[in-house]
């Protein structure tokens, strides 16, 4: 492992951020909750909406392709990761009414589920900062290894790649909405 993480500077426009913003709120909100791997919970540790968007939708094969791409040149340029593909992702709102945060975690489950063994972990993890730096205030990105300096993954459109197993966290939103995009890259369990 070279790094902890790899960012792309304004790899989207603010118009193509509002416009995935604006289609993936015609999907259905849920709360969002911890856990993988056939177990999941509402808890205290986070407090934030998600809507769930399939990988395979042919009205985001566009930007499905793109982060396919963005995955590949992250992973041979930093990571170098046994992965296959992303199957799903996580549109997440984290409203300021609400205070929207996520606590330290890190996004792979080492322990499958009994009931639903699963011969995959979550290598990579990709964030897309959807909001205009001025629309919201908190809600920072931030890693236990390798923190991000001041300016860095806050722009809309800054899109970053990391291992999932990198701690880390979004600060309670004190104003406003930050939006974001979540999809993890999946290949064969750690040995």
């Amino acid at each position: 492992m070279r790094g902890w993480w790899y960012l792309f500077h304004k790899a989207f426009t603010p118009i193509e951020c509002s416009e995935l913003i604006a289609y993936a709120q015609t999907h259905k909100p849920v709360q969002a909750t911890i856990g993988h791997g056939g177990k999941s919970e509402v808890h205290s540790m986070r407090s934030s909406t998600v809507r769930w968007l399939d990988a395979s939708d042919p009205n985001i094969i566009r930007l499905t392709l793109r982060l396919k791409k963005i995955f590949l040149e992250a992973n041979t340029k930093m990571f170098g990761v046994d992965y296959h593909d992303f199957y799903e992702l996580q549109f997440t709102e984290y409203p300021s009414s609400t205070g929207g945060h996520y606590d330290w975690h890190e996004d792979n489950c080492w322990k499958p589920a009994p009931e639903k063994f699963n011969m995959w972990d979550r290598k990579l993890s990709l964030v897309v900062q959807l909001s205009a730096p001025d629309s919201y205030s908190g809600g920072k990105l931030e890693f236990e290894r390798d923190p991000l300096g001041a300016g860095q993954f806050c722009n809309q459109g800054d899109v970053i790649v990391f291992p999932s197993i990198n701690r880390h966290r979004v600060t309670p939103v004190t104003a406003g909405m930050r939006y974001s995009l979540v999809t993890w890259a999946v290949g064969p369990r750690w040995k």
